[in-house]
């Protein structure tokens, strides 16, 4: 058993990127501005690691808050061969300029996360964007125009943020409470003012709500419903959160190179538990072999999760053989992750194809979540996280002020599960490296994990 308390990571707030690191991708989508807030920090780093012709315009955040808060802001300072955002914006006219827009054109590059490899470039038209906003509108169909308030505790730099915390609301004619960041009390005492009707987050958000200290008096059953992507909801966490808010706490499902939503859970029709629910509207799925694209599994097998739709990307950035890697001449895209269709036509997410591992002596994969959902019985643990080393499942957990040993976490696994999905090793963390979503970065965790040692006999 090994306890870690430190990070062994590091990287740019929010953006799980290097100074240097983000100034790479500036260059390689040869992007002409930059707009950064003078706090930033690594500011300097980064503007010194920029191509030359790239033009550098600051932002002072004081410029942007109410009157009150001003007085508290630090000060900018200004750095030769910047310019300023309000100087630029002054005596510009206030008409939107006539732009001829085709749907096929680029709207954006945006970067995957990066959890398990490499970050990449997906390229997504305006008919990608536009379409996934309407797509995921009328799933929710019962969200009523102009009546509906969000709590956006997103980042709209992420994918998931950009369309569910501030395209929907838009679409929908919604109040927007906007948040730099998700941090909990704050969230909380929004909750309590303003009332939010819906709120789009990730499992980290909801299982710190459902584990603070008297959060009913915050009147969080002002939620009619929550949106879970970015990462698998553990049903403990899901059972818990619905009876603090009686609301729905639906998950759904998706990924950068589809804009990001594929899938969703009815918000109020049938639901299965562990399941990401249905294809939306538009939208078609299948589950392919593992190691053939070309042959589509019967409902209950598990293989590869394959979509098709008018949201999905034209593909990656100056990659074509990344891009023919997982989109073929169809449109049909590989996800990556590994699921299985019932009888019903919903689809269930396993892991990660790159997460899943051969435990020795087995013919079927083992994955993650297999473990995890056994960990979120333990009373103590607050978090969970597996990952494999050489085919050995790793557990790393965080625990409550009621800890709990790692002698004790096994006993427990081998209790519920067979020795080859018992951890080998129990690690505790205090918290995990997270992107800029509150995603768990598994390959950081990785890092943290000593030599392994025999297998269980």
């Amino acid at each position: 058993m090994a306890r870690s308390r430190r990070r062994a990571w590091s990287s740019w707030p929010l953006l799980n990127l290097t100074p240097q690191a983000l100034a790479e991708i500036v260059h390689k989508t040869e992007a002409k501005v930059v707009v950064a807030w003078h706090e930033l920090p690594g500011l300097s780093a980064f503007l010194e690691a920029l191509p030359q012709q790239t033009r550098s315009v600051l932002v002072q955040s004081a410029t942007y808050l109410p009157q009150w808060k001003r007085s508290s802001a630090p000060q900018a300072v200004a750095i030769a061969g910047t310019d300023e955002f309000a100087a630029i914006m002054q005596g510009q006219s206030s008409h939107s300029p006539q732009v001829e827009v085709a749907p096929t054109d680029l709207a954006l590059v945006q970067y995957t996360s990066g959890t398990t490899g490499k970050p990449k470039g997906v390229m997504l038209t305006h008919r990608n964007l536009v379409a996934n906003t309407l797509q995921t509108r009328h799933w929710m169909n019962e969200a009523k125009e102009g009546k509906e308030r969000f709590l956006c505790v997103l980042p709209f730099f992420h994918i998931y943020g950009l369309t569910t915390s501030l395209n929907l609301p838009i679409a929908l004619g919604a109040t927007l409470y906007l948040k730099a960041r998700f941090e909990l009390l704050d969230a909380l005492n929004s909750i309590k003012q303003h009332q939010p009707t819906l709120f789009a987050g990730v499992p980290s958000i909801y299982l710190a709500i459902k584990n603070y200290p008297g959060v009913r008096k915050f009147g969080v059953d002002s939620i009619k419903a929550c949106i879970c992507g970015s990462a698998p909801m553990p049903l403990e966490v899901q059972e818990a959160f619905e009876k603090l808010t009686r609301g729905r706490l639906v998950e759904g499902y998706g990924l950068t190179e589809a804009s990001p939503v594929t899938h969703g859970t009815p918000l109020h029709g049938q639901r299965k538990a562990g399941s990401i629910g249905v294809p939306l509207p538009s939208t078609e799925a299948r589950v392919v072999a593992l190691h053939d694209r070309s042959q589509e599994v019967a409902a209950g097998e598990i293989g590869e999760l394959a979509v098709r739709g008018a949201q999905v990307m034209s593909g990656y950035w100056r990659d074509p053989q990344a891009t023919a890697e997982v989109l073929d001449g169809e449109g049909w895209l590989l996800t990556g992750d590994v699921a299985q269709m019932d009888s019903d036509g919903y689809f269930q997410l396993i892991a990660r194809k790159a997460e899943m591992w051969l435990p020795g002596g087995q013919q079927s994969p083992a994955f993650p979540r297999d473990i995890e959902e056994v960990l979120y019985e333990i009373p103590q643990v607050r978090e969970a996280v597996v990952v494999a080393i050489d085919n050995q499942p790793i557990a790393f957990v965080s625990t409550g002020k009621e800890g709990i040993g790692a002698a004790e976490v096994i006993a427990y696994c081998r209790r519920r599960l067979p020795d080859y999905l018992t951890p080998r090793q129990v690690l505790f963390v205090e918290e995990f490296p997270r992107n800029n979503i509150g995603k768990v970065l598994r390959r950081e965790l990785i890092e943290l994990v000593p030599p392994i040692p025999v297998p269980l006999q």
